[in-house]
């Protein structure tokens, strides 16, 4: 028998998300955040033995990769996560790599610089966990108050009964709206005996209004926050250029920073072992990139125009 949700997709199952669970709620928010981050780093000239896929998931979850000697894995180059520890440097960064790999059969402690390379994803290995998880956790929080709030909006009113009798007569009458009749209560004790209080209010689609808005503002300052340009703005009419592009020096500094901290690791390993990896922005990131340089272009373009054209005032 097919299981619930297969929609004839054998062994595929799309058991949907429970609102109601905000721990379900959380991981499938941040789950969500780190497929579209994929697309932020991209790897030129990796060796065959290092999927990009498996370097970056390792860099963005754990905030580090340790690249191991080739020599130590029979010539072939892999990174892998592992224990940072030793006696400490003279700035007091560890100095030694303790790896265990069950799948290639070995486990040993390497030293850095010399027999391993420790590729920070950023200056303080935070990786993107750090970041993702407060917006995901507040994310769900929205969605279950926004779902409190839909379940709410659908009672307009109370309808209280004194006795048994009264309760039959006011069920029927609310079935008889719900099939769409004209729905009546016969006797004039039956009415009376009835109490209807109102609880749907005015205040209901502010609540709307109010939970829309922040789940625009935490995905705006997310996305802001990792480097792409997710303008929010709570005016309720068109921005400007001007507006629009406010705090767009903000936006660079963290992605920078993580291809910088990546491609410095990589530096390293390729002098000690004899590679060429880069790594570079890839999809929205790399075009903000492309466009900053056009703006920047185009200024100095601008100045120089107008410094061709400046008159000659000389004597």
């Amino acid at each position: 028998m097919a299981r619930e949700y297969e929609y004839g997709l054998p062994g595929i199952s799309f058991a949907p998300v429970d609102f109601r669970k905000k721990k379900q709620r959380i991981i499938f928010y941040a789950k969500y955040i780190l497929n579209k981050c994929q697309e932020m780093l991209v790897f030129d000239d990796l060796p065959d033995t290092v999927p990009e896929r498996d370097l970056r998931r390792l860099l963005q979850l754990s905030g580090y990769a340790i690249g191991l000697d080739p020599a130590v894995t029979e010539g072939k180059p892999f990174f892998f996560y592992g224990g940072l520890g030793g006696e400490p440097d003279a700035y007091y960064n560890p100095t030694i790599a303790t790896i265990a790999s069950p799948a290639l059969k070995f486990s040993g402690t390497y030293r850095i610089h010399e027999q391993a390379v420790v590729v920070r994803h950023d200056a303080w290995e935070q990786g993107l966990l750090p970041l993702i998880l407060p917006y995901a956790t507040m994310a769900a929080e929205t969605d279950l108050s926004l779902r409190m709030a839909l379940i709410n909006a659908r009672i307009p009113s109370l309808i209280s009964a004194n006795d048994d009798r009264t309760y039959t007569s006011a069920k029927e009458y609310l079935k008889q709206l719900e099939a769409g009749e004209i729905g009546c209560i016969f006797e004039t004790k039956l009415l009376e005996a009835l109490k209807v209080q109102p609880y749907a209010n005015t205040a209901a689609s502010q609540t709307f209004t109010d939970l829309i808005e922040v789940t625009q503002y935490l995905k705006a300052s997310l996305w802001n926050d990792l480097g792409i340009n997710a303008n929010y703005n709570m005016k309720r009419e068109s921005l400007s250029m001007t507006e629009s592009q406010m705090g767009d020096d903000g936006l660079l500094p963290y992605i920078d920073g993580v291809v910088k901290s990546i491609q410095t690791g990589l530096d390293e390993y390729n002098e000690l072992f004899g590679y060429n990896i880069k790594v570079r922005k890839g999809s929205a990131w790399e075009s903000r990139e492309i466009e900053e340089e056009l703006q920047h272009d185009a200024m100095a373009n601008g100045e120089e125009e107008k410094t061709d054209e400046s008159p000659d005032t000389s004597a």
